[in-house]
């Protein structure tokens, strides 16, 4: 019985370094990008996706401003495009 568990120990650190290692990898950001409607930066990862908004807005008596906020969209959410973000939550 000695020998079972011992043989189980490094299995279990193999699969929690293995998940580990998953778990870091989704929440680094792999893709930077800058869209062209006033400078809207868009950080992605595997588990999440930070949006910079930065975008010029016209309200109802056609004066332009400029919107500024920042906002994390969790997984599945970050899968969407900006444009479609911006029509849900804006």
């Amino acid at each position: 019985m000695v020998r079972k568990e011992t043989v189980r120990k490094p299995k279990k650190r193999i699969v929690i370094i293995i998940l580990s290692i998953v778990l870091i990898l989704c929440c680094i950001p792999f893709a930077k990008t800058t869209m062209e409607d006033g400078g809207t930066w868009v950080y992605m990862a595997v588990g999440y996706k930070v949006v910079d908004w930065n975008r010029y807005q016209t309200d109802s008596g056609d004066k332009m401003y400029r919107y500024q906020n920042t906002c994390v969209y969790p997984f599945p959410l970050n899968f969407l495009s900006e444009d479609r973000l911006w029509e849900i939550y804006h």
